[in-house]
């Protein structure tokens, strides 16, 4: 990972580190890479963005009546009478 001059991002990146309560990044002057909390931390989001765009996918779908289920339903005596 290519170490950024921006300060905005490292605030934000050491920020968030913060939160999680874990260092992510080991940072070098030469060099910034993640840590294996990071690695997990992105292989974990990566999945997570997947698992949120499948779902809208599927609710996308859903609403253009793609997925769901149809019950038809024939009594053959109910045409007797009408």
């Amino acid at each position: 990972m290519r170490n950024t001059k921006c300060p905005v991002v490292k605030k934000r990146i050491k920020a968030f580190e913060k939160a999680v309560g874990v260092r992510l990044l080991d940072r070098t002057r030469r060099r910034v890479e993640l840590t294996k909390a990071g690695e997990v931390l992105l292989d974990e989001g990566r999945r997570e963005i997947g698992h949120v765009d499948r779902a809208i996918d599927l609710t996308r779908r859903t609403g253009r009546g793609e997925v769901g289920r149809l019950v038809l339903v024939a009594i053959g005596s109910a045409g007797y009478h009408v």
